[in-house]
């Protein structure tokens, strides 16, 4: 039996800045492991986590499969105060949505300092990760488990301070 529902005098109330994020196109990328090579019409490079489309994703390796952790690196081109990040997963399924995961940054790309850690439900709604406002050039989102035992994103973002930032119900941050 199929039901309806009506809703009346719907309002939604604004609860904060809406967060400034880094332009993609002034980023690049690394993984520790990507599939690049064409699977069923699909390549899953980690260029496709910045690319502003969601549909695109980036997988760790899966033939042959590259255990877990496993993580994506941003350059952000230079050091800027960062404060956040929105994890866009997948939105075709669930194989390699990211479940628990720690975020680092640096200055320099080789010593990382964590910042943030946590889980995340293995559901398509945007994931938030988010720490003290700290000034960075390098972000790393490391996948310590995901479904399948696999870790892909659809889009990744990077919040600035300049406005707003990210807010999440209960932030897990490390500390320094």
């Amino acid at each position: 039996m199929r039901r309806r529902a009506q809703l009346d005098n719907v309002s939604v109330a604004r609860t904060g800045e809406w967060p400034t994020c880094i332009p993609h196109g002034r980023m690049r990328i690394t993984a520790t492991s990507e599939h690049a090579r064409n699977h069923h019409g699909y390549v899953y490079a980690a260029a496709n986590t910045i690319d502003d489309r969601p549909e695109t994703i980036w997988h760790s390796e899966f033939e042959p499969r590259a255990s877990l952790p496993q993580s994506v690196t941003l350059d952000l081109g230079s050091a800027v105060e960062i404060c956040g990040l929105a994890c866009q997963p997948r939105l075709d399924t669930p194989k390699g949505m990211i479940t628990r995961y720690n975020v680092y940054l640096s200055d320099d790309g080789w010593a990382f300092d964590k910042v943030a850690s946590g889980t995340w439900p293995a559901t398509t709604s945007t994931k938030l990760a988010s720490w003290p406002p700290r000034k960075a050039q390098y972000v790393r989102l490391e996948a310590v488990a995901g479904e399948g035992k696999l870790a892909s994103i659809g889009e990744l973002d990077i919040a600035t301070t300049s406005r707003g930032g990210l807010s999440q119900s209960s932030p897990t941050t490390a500390p320094r």
